[in-house]
């Protein structure tokens, strides 16, 4: 699961997953990866640095979903673009 409020970067990063096999819900708030989270259980999610404010991580406490961030700032952008196109 990939959760970014920005729907753009979200849209990139889940493309570049998908090239590579893996299958992706995207999620925009903590509100949309909640509900999901009831329907799905990922392997990984892949949380903005700021969302991680949320209580999200509360929320997925104890059930074995690991978690990585992202910190993405606009050299961060220029890179995923740059890999988008590559691995594209």
């Amino acid at each position: 699961m990939v959760i970014d409020d920005d729907i753009k970067m979200t849209g990139k990063i889940k493309g570049i997953l998908e090239k590579k096999g893996y299958k992706v819900v995207t999620a925009i708030n903590a509100k949309d990866s909640m509900e999901k989270l009831k329907e799905i259980t990922p392997n990984l999610i892949l949380i903005e640095g700021l969302m991680s404010r949320t209580g999200l991580l509360e929320a997925i406490k104890g059930t074995g979903i690991k978690v990585a961030y992202m910190v993405i700032g606009e050299k961060e952008k220029e890179d995923i673009e740059l890999f988008g196109n590559v691995v594209g």
